[in-house]
């Protein structure tokens, strides 16, 4: 019998807004001003006028220093991309290369005690101590320990 829990309602999404500290305070309230006066056709003092025009400048250059920042990141990250396929592509032939061999080395050996076998005629005997190495094997693989939280077999 299987449990069958009750559906649970997902947890309302929270939104977390961070002051940006590097603003000073009142920033907001001299756009706030700028946008009133332009809304009500007035014109701002002067003073006032060249903070925001001053504020503005900052952020537009704020936003174009992010834009490279972003599109060097990029570059980067493409220049990075191309030499993990790179080195992936390299690996996986060396890799398929020495396995490659290792199977080989392996074909040739079997091939070779078994030719001596029929040889010697201990084709028998080595049937035997086969299949004894691969029962241990087997045995030996089919026990592993796993520790996740308490301590179990296989």
């Amino acid at each position: 019998m299987s449990k069958r829990l009750p559906a649970q309602r997902p947890t309302a999404v929270r939104y977390v807004a961070y002051p940006d500290v590097a603003t000073p305070q009142q920033d907001p309230v001299l756009l706030a001003a700028a946008i009133a006066a332009a809304q009500a056709g007035t014109v701002l003092d002067a003073e006032t006028a060249a903070r925001v025009q001053r504020r503005v400048r900052q952020l537009d250059d704020r936003e174009e220093r992010q834009r490279q920042d972003y599109l060097r990141w990029l570059e980067r990250r493409a220049e990075l991309d191309r030499q993990d396929r790179r080195t992936r592509s390299l690996l996986l032939g060396v890799g398929a290369t020495v396995g490659l061999g290792v199977l080989g080395g392996a074909a040739y050996v079997v091939w070779l005690v078994s030719h001596a076998a029929a040889a010697l005629a201990l084709a028998p005997v080595l049937g035997v101590v086969a299949l004894v190495l691969l029962a241990v094997a087997g045995v030996r693989v089919g026990s592993r320990c796993v520790t996740v939280i308490s301590h179990w077999h296989e």
